[in-house]
């Protein structure tokens, strides 16, 4: 399922559960003190000061999760010493029933279930090891009531998280997917375009951008209606993902604009990848209830530090070479003011 390290909602939720902590541990410390159990109090007093440092901590920190399950384990820990620990309040074990909901907040589906399992199983031990140490005798109904009360907290956590993640996935595909031709959208180009930067630069290969703009387009929705005109800008999202690597990225920029980003690829290679599509769009055949067409496209390329230091620098440089394409007679991939993959006499005669 999805997990968002760094989501705004998990964020929120740890920081108001580190406070709560915070001030809860300062509470149970002084009761503690008061009953004489002074290494415990000590503990929650240590905790307080720690959830406190969190709170703080978790406002920024990019380890959202790396903190989360670490504060989780130490608050569950705690919990469990305290259950086990004679003259405490009985009513402690109240506590248990929100250790589904505490974790699948903090911690989603996967991880949740896992903790979850595990503290549970813990508790409930620690439940009727105390029962026995203190009371002596434990009635059936008192554990069914227990146990059944548990475990549909547990149940009804885990089906909202599930449910909850599930929508959330939904939304962010929507959210940064084109709808008719399923490749990546505008939203998603810078995203994409700073993290293959970064492993650009770690692994120091070079990065290349393609922008490809369908020629004479308007004419072909004028001509053929534009369900065909749909149906060309899918055939050309196909053909864009099988010119693709698992380690390229496809978006739908534009009304029949489209970007290729090209990980590991300096100009030279870059170009060929946009020749070979150049050359397989131009032969395919585009079919619709009956008709069909046949498009071209023209093709501007640039490459990440030659050209742009950044994506406006290199996305500006690519569109500007695309605009060349158009006026050399379209149909033609152009990498440089100079030198393009293609003869502009035989471009200019397929037209």
């Amino acid at each position: 399922m999805l997990f968002q390290d760094n989501s705004p909602h998990r964020r929120a939720v740890m920081r108001a559960l580190s406070l709560f902590t915070a001030w809860g541990g300062l509470i149970f410390c002084v009761l503690n003190m008061m009953r004489g159990l002074h290494w415990l109090a000590a503990i929650e007093f240590f905790a307080a000061m720690a959830a406190v440092f969190a709170y703080y901590r978790m406002a920024n920190t990019q380890r959202l999760l790396a903190w989360s399950v670490g504060f989780i384990l130490c608050f569950y820990s705690i919990m469990m010493i305290a259950l086990l620990v004679p003259n405490t309040s009985p009513t402690i074990f109240v506590w248990v029933f929100l250790l589904p909901l505490i974790s699948y907040l903090t911690l989603g589906s996967r991880l949740g279930l896992r903790f979850t399992a595990v503290y549970v199983f813990f508790a409930v031990v620690a439940f009727y090891l105390r029962v026995e140490m203190e009371i002596g005798i434990l009635t059936l109904s008192s554990s069914f009531n227990v146990i059944l009360c548990v475990a549909l907290i547990w149940v009804f956590s885990h089906l909202y998280e599930i449910n909850r993640e599930r929508s959330q996935q939904a939304l962010m595909k929507m959210a940064s997917q084109d709808s008719l031709t399923g490749l990546n959208n505008r939203l998603r180009l810078t995203e994409i375009f700073q993290r293959e930067i970064q492993v650009a630069k770690r692994n120091e290969i070079a990065l290349s951008l393609l922008l490809i703009d369908v020629d004479h387009f308007k004419g072909v929705n004028d001509r053929y209606g534009h369900l065909l005109g749909d149906r060309v800008l899918q055939g050309l999202a196909d053909l864009i993902r099988c010119h693709s690597r698992q380690t390229d990225y496809g978006f739908r920029v534009g009304g029949e604009e489209f970007c290729l980003i090209l990980s590991g690829a300096d100009l030279n290679s870059a170009s060929k990848v946009a020749e070979a599509l150049r050359e397989s769009i131009k032969a395919e055949s585009f079919q619709l209830d009956g008709e069909s067409v046949f498009v071209t496209v023209s093709i501007g390329v640039a490459e990440y530090g030659n050209d742009g230091k950044d994506l406006d620098g290199l996305y500006r440089v690519a569109d500007k070479r695309l605009y060349e394409a158009k006026t050399l007679g379209r149909n033609c991939v152009v990498k440089d003011g100079f030198a393009r993959t293609l003869d502009m006499r035989s471009a200019s005669a397929s037209h």
